[in-house]
């Protein structure tokens, strides 16, 4: 398994809530546009400690920001925020398969999670989630998909999803074309066009 990524990571890098950056890491304050024909799905896994539930979500938007699905659910417990997130991930690809997406780049404001999907070597306490993302990423359903790294900042609409599922015990698992009507004014905001995101592929 072999992702490509922006910079070399390691487990001696991050701690174990996955969401420390090191200097000078170029991050985005704002959600970025995927290049025309394929689609940015932001994930997040609302983790507060090994004993309860926690809220997860994935939201899916084109190059014009448009939102196409989202979905969120409660997961049952994990022992850290990196296997939440890692599920997460897991479950937004399988559900982007089953849509047939074809072109994807999943973004992720988890450090630790898309660093154990850059170098699994590196976490072998995480390889049963690992080898599992490998699989269906290397489904004949996808053309191409990418694991890309973002700020807390470029990522809040899938956080506040996420946030909302224990936050307001909104546990009933749901997905959905278009966006949340209560973020619309943000989605809106975010969709004005910027610049295109550069990323790098799967191979």
């Amino acid at each position: 398994m072999g992702y490509e990524f922006y910079q070399r990571l390691n487990a001696q890098q991050i701690d174990t809530y996955g969401t420390c950056f090191p200097r000078g890491t170029p991050l985005d304050l704002r959600w970025c546009h995927p290049c025309v024909g394929y689609v940015k799905c932001n994930v997040n896994a609302d983790w507060r400690n090994p004993d309860t539930l926690s809220g997860v979500s994935w939201i899916a938007r084109d190059c014009r920001g448009r939102v196409l699905y989202h979905a969120r659910e409660a997961f049952t417990e994990s022992p850290n925020r990196i296997v939440a997130e890692l599920r997460c991930i897991l479950w937004a690809i399988q559900s982007l398969r089953d849509l047939r997406v074809g072109k994807v780049i999943i973004s992720s404001d988890c450090q630790a999670a898309i660093a154990a999907l850059n170098n699994p070597r590196y976490w072998p306490q995480y390889r049963r989630l690992l080898d599992e993302i490998s699989r269906t990423a290397r489904s004949l359903s996808f053309e191409f998909i990418a694991f890309e790294v973002v700020s807390c900042h470029s990522n809040t609409i899938a956080r506040d999803i996420a946030y909302s599922v224990v936050k307001d015990g909104r546990y009933n698992s749901y997905l959905a074309s278009d966006g949340p009507s209560w973020l619309s004014n943000r989605i809106r905001s975010e969709a004005q066009p910027r610049y295109v995101f550069r990323f790098i592929p799967y191979r």
